[in-house]
């Protein structure tokens, strides 16, 4: 089963300036998850899709092969979807044709580890899935309001007997941290969620996304106890 990993990082960040390149304990936050990759027994080929020259240099000093990002899906509102198809494009046009697997791994979950990759694989070798995603499970209490402003149980009766939380199946909130799909059906769908859907859970204290400067913080701290 081949596989290649892509990470896309695009230049421009606007809650952290340069972000993807940040220092996170001594090293650019993309480093991290290009380290969890190079790693990964599952991954053969790393490829970092980016539009920035410094986020690309830093690609390459890592190890992982560079793709550079046309201008049009480089903005706010283009889709990673669009970035990873552009990558696939050019992976089977210049570096020796597509894997059968692939995964669309973030480098804002630096606490992703190889362990973690190689996981989500042996899900997917399983046979019985097109795409997983990582997430983290939930067994708490989600409440809404309704069409008058009341508030009603999502995921529960509020009404009847409150459960506890070995009693309650367990739902799944997305970290982003990585998606694995097989190639040519996301080529076919355009998405990173199609056919069958698995999921390979993370554990709470290692499913931060960075988004902010207090995500670094809390990143940084978890990194420094040596876990």
């Amino acid at each position: 089963m081949s596989c290649d990993l892509i990470i896309p990082a695009r230049a421009g960040s606007k809650g952290v300036p340069l972000k993807n390149i940040r220092e996170l304990v001594g090293k650019p936050l993309i480093a991290h998850m290009i380290d969890a990759a190079k790693l990964a027994k599952s991954v053969d080929r790393v490829f970092v899709s980016t539009d920035g020259e410094k986020i690309a240099d830093i690609a390459s000093e890592y190890g992982a092969q560079v793709i550079m990002r046309p201008d049009d899906i480089s903005g706010d509102v283009a889709s990673s979807e669009s970035a990873i198809l552009h990558a696939l494009e050019v992976i089977e046009k210049d570096h020796g044709g597509m894997a059968e697997y692939t995964f669309f791994a973030q480098c804002t979950a630096p606490l992703t580890n190889s362990d973690d990759l190689d996981r989500a694989m042996e899900i997917m070798s399983s046979g019985n899935y097109d795409s997983i995603f990582a997430a983290k499970s939930f067994h708490g209490f989600i409440w809404e309001k309704d069409k008058n402003g009341q508030m009603i149980g999502v995921n529960h009766n509020h009404k009847g007997r409150r459960l506890m939380r070995q009693e309650m199946q367990p739902q799944y909130q997305e970290t982003g941290a990585f998606y694995l799909f097989n190639t040519k059906g996301f080529i076919e769908h355009e998405n990173r969620f199609f056919g069958r859907i698995g999921v390979c859970e993370l554990p709470e204290e290692r499913s931060i996304d960075i988004d902010t400067l207090e995500d670094f913080i809390n990143a940084e701290e978890y990194l420094k106890q040596g876990k």
